[in-house]
């Protein structure tokens, strides 16, 4: 084989490589980019989780009114790798919430039992990506394998009355666990429920990386 079909044949491969795997960086000038950004972030300042239970052995804790009252999605973050012709994963990084909950928690055990009152203050960074999958027939998308990593969550406790160190320490442990159990469903289920109900301009953002 002669030399130019050999750089001939290396460059189709080259393009069909990138047809097949290829990395669409969206950045904020894109309407439809703003569009999603704009739609995730008053979709997660909309959530508010009436009851979280959370338990560890003789401390048991019930978080109630659980609100997302502040979200950083930074523009042109949202990146879409095509990893198939019909399948990308769509992959938001360094984004950051706020929150706030009442808190009720009984520590029992022996002679030591106490009721505990207060406020609590959430604060969570997270990456995420979630793999879609359009109809380009019916112009609609489904998506799947939704992964929140890394997650970092950070509470505050305020009491409303004094109490022992180690029950402190104990509960802001287990209120630590509790909280990011269950940012990571919901904010899964803010994503996914968004992309699939986001409607044509939603659709198009993903369609066109394809078409």
């Amino acid at each position: 084989m002669s030399s130019p079909n050999i750089q001939i044949l290396l460059t189709v491969l080259f393009m069909v490589s990138l047809g097949v795997h290829s990395d669409h960086s969206l950045t904020e000038r894109n309407p439809g980019t703003q569009l999603l950004n704009n739609l995730l972030t008053t979709n997660l300042l909309g959530v508010q989780v009436p009851k979280v239970d959370g338990k560890n052995g003789p401390l048991a804790l019930v978080l109630e009114n659980l609100k997302i009252t502040d979200v950083h999605l930074p523009g042109g973050v949202i990146r879409i790798k095509q990893r198939d012709p019909l399948v990308l994963t769509l992959n938001i990084d360094s984004a950051s919430l706020n929150g706030t909950s009442d808190l009720l928690a009984n520590y029992n055990v022996l002679l030591l039992q106490q009721t505990i009152n207060g406020l609590l203050d959430v604060s969570a960074e997270f990456g995420l990506s979630v793999d879609v999958i359009p109809d380009l027939e019916n112009k609609t998308l489904q998506t799947e394998n939704c992964i929140i990593q890394p997650l970092k969550v950070k509470v505050k406790v305020s009491v409303l009355e004094s109490i022992l160190q180690f029950l402190l320490d104990l509960l802001t442990a287990l209120l630590q666990t509790t909280v990011e159990s269950t940012l990571d469903d919901v904010i899964c289920e803010t994503v996914i429920s968004t992309i699939n109900n986001g409607g044509n301009p939603v659709f198009d953002l993903f369609g066109n990386v394809i078409g």
